[in-house]
């Protein structure tokens, strides 16, 4: 199987097409307003076309040309993607099948809005931008069409680029998922994790109501949940409460919370329950340990797989009930064998599932069953604090978190510390993996820095979890999670790590103008000056150059 990598730009008299092979240099294969060359090209055996975002875009602009449609037709398709029609819906594809197999770059990266103009920054790459307008109304000048074919070809060395960074990881691991469960590979590749995994596990979708008739699994003990934390998880059998309300309902809402203070003897530590997840931490601390008292961190191991089997979770839209199980059974059979290529691949399944559970839109829905898992896992690990709380004298909470708790304790009742986790893993059959700090750094229960007593450490956060450098996810300001941490955890000066950086892209600032704004523009001697849509910025002592701001709404805000 061959595998090319394409763009295409799209004007009212012009279409171009990129392709090329990402395991050859300037290979590139440039196609202009020419169907007949691109069904031929197309139509070789064994072939593979991937992109960036192409399944929402370059996929159908490719199925109308390769329908017979004229320029008209494809700008005219263009036009209907970029006002919101969905692509397949165009009057003149009309729901028919691509006869061709591609997979899409963007597909299941976490950040769905990030372009791949940021990727090129992330990336370090040039942010290449054309200055040729895509509302020209007339055929390109021959100097208009050669920036356009520079400009696409860049973009398709840009995604080559992307391609190379998540080949091993996601292109391959997919492809080995397709070879040990006979899912041909052309499809596998253009599938999502979640609908390669509903395939994987032959799930079928099944369409239930009864996703809040939640039932307190057996080895879950309620005397030791708090009454107000039993309280408000049975809200979700309380059918008076809309969904919106309980659950939250878009992105950034997250529905109804419960906010209390843990207290020991030792301190107190705010925790917040919700629908998604349970957290707490003390704010903006620094803990170390003494002649007396150690730092523990206890995380469980693969808590989504195991919860799901555990509890009995697992999606009942699967032909075969143990499906899951034996999933994992076989993943973690590679990984003893030390096969982790193959333990790696099955990650990538086992590890989507429970997302999937919750998505309507796929096979392996199963509404309840997602909700019951976290919920479980909530009350679960509450199980587990009480208890340490009531038991341990000295124990001081630092963390909690769904999957983990972090916690200072006197050195005499670390045995017994020991002895009720273990005894939480006999009921639950969970796991547990210790890790002791000699000092936390804290800021909230996202951003954490723990040393070990080796010197070694593990951040945690969006304040330094570039320390090591960015990908292409991010990659913005990368001294400044280098400078805290060798700061805290080193001791060298802020200014000592900034002064002695040489590398510019660690300076970087990758900034993009959203679809609400009309542009964005740079103050050059007090001069506004309109600049690209996605930006490198850096931070200078000139005066002379000043604020970067974004133009004025297209449409109000609200």
């Amino acid at each position: 199987m061959t595998t090319y990598i394409y763009d295409i730009e799209v004007f009212s008299d012009d279409c171009i097409v990129v392709f090329r092979n990402p395991d050859a240099e300037n290979n590139h294969i440039v196609i202009h307003n020419d169907n007949y060359r691109l069904r031929a090209f197309l139509e070789q055996q064994d072939i593979i076309i991937g992109g960036f975002n192409n399944k929402h875009y370059d996929d159908y602009i490719l199925l109308t040309m390769l329908l017979g449609g004229s320029n008209i037709e494809v700008k005219k398709h263009n036009d209907w993607i970029i006002n919101g029609g969905e692509p397949w819906a165009f009057p003149f594809v009309q729901y028919k099948k691509k006869p061709f197999y591609s997979f899409d770059l963007k597909d299941d990266i976490a950040d769905p809005g990030i372009s791949l103009k940021a990727i090129e920054g992330n990336l370090k790459l040039p942010i290449v931008e054309s200055s040729v307008p895509f509302d020209i109304d007339r055929k390109l000048t021959p100097e208009e069409l050669d920036e356009v074919i520079r400009y696409c070809k860049y973009d398709v060395d840009s995604t080559v680029e992307l391609y190379k960074a998540r080949k091993e990881d996601y292109i391959d691991a997919k492809a080995l998922v397709a070879e040990m469960y006979d899912v041909p590979i052309k499809e596998a590749l253009g599938l999502t994790n979640a609908k390669l995994s509903a395939r994987v596990l032959n799930a079928k979708a099944v369409k239930r109501d009864d996703e809040r008739d939640y039932i307190i699994p057996d080895n879950i003990d309620v005397k030791y949940i708090p009454k107000v934390v039993l309280d408000f998880f049975m809200q979700i059998r309380d059918k008076s409460i809309p969904d919106a309300k309980l659950f939250g309902a878009g992105k950034g809402s997250k529905g109804m919370t419960l906010d209390l203070i843990l207290k020991t003897s030792y301190g107190s530590c705010p925790v917040t329950y919700a629908w998604g997840g349970v957290h707490g931490a003390k704010p903006c601390i620094t803990v170390e340990e003494t002649e007396n008292r150690v730092i523990i961190n206890q995380d469980v191991g693969s808590l989504y797989p195991n919860s799901m089997i555990n509890f009995g979770y697992c999606s009942r839209s699967m032909e075969d009930p143990e499906a899951y199980i034996k999933l994992v059974k076989k993943r973690l059979g590679y990984k003893h064998a030390g096969d982790k290529k193959r333990a790696n691949a099955l990650k990538l399944v086992v590890n989507t599932v429970y997302g999937a559970m919750l998505n309507l839109y796929n096979a392996l829905a199963d509404r309840w069953a997602g909700r019951s898992v976290c919920i479980s896992n909530q009350l679960a690990m509450t199980m587990l604090i009480v208890q340490l709380a009531e038991q341990c004298e000295t124990i001081d909470f630092i963390n909690i978190n769904t999957d983990g708790i972090m916690f200072t304790i006197d050195k005499s009742e670390v045995e017994l510390s020991e002895m009720i986790v273990a005894t939480w893993c006999e009921i639950t059959k969970f796991e547990m993996e210790r890790d002791d700090f000699k000092e936390v750094i804290q800021k909230d229960v996202n951003n954490y820095i723990g040393i070990t007593p080796d010197g070694s450490f593990k951040t945690k956060g969006g304040y330094v979890s570039l320390y090591k450098g960015g990908n292409f996810k991010t990659n913005s300001l990368q001294i400044i999670d280098k400078a805290i941490v060798d700061y805290l955890v080193h001791g060298i000066p802020a200014e000592q790590t900034i002064n002695e950086c040489t590398d510019i892209f660690a300076f970087q600032q990758i900034v993009k103008t959203g679809g609400t704004y009309e542009g964005s523009y740079h103050y050059i001697s007090s001069e506004r000056v309109k600049i690209q849509k996605v930006n490198r910025i850096y931070a200078v002592k000139n005066e002379k150059y000043g604020q970067i701001v974004k133009g004025k709404w297209i449409t109000e805000k609200r």
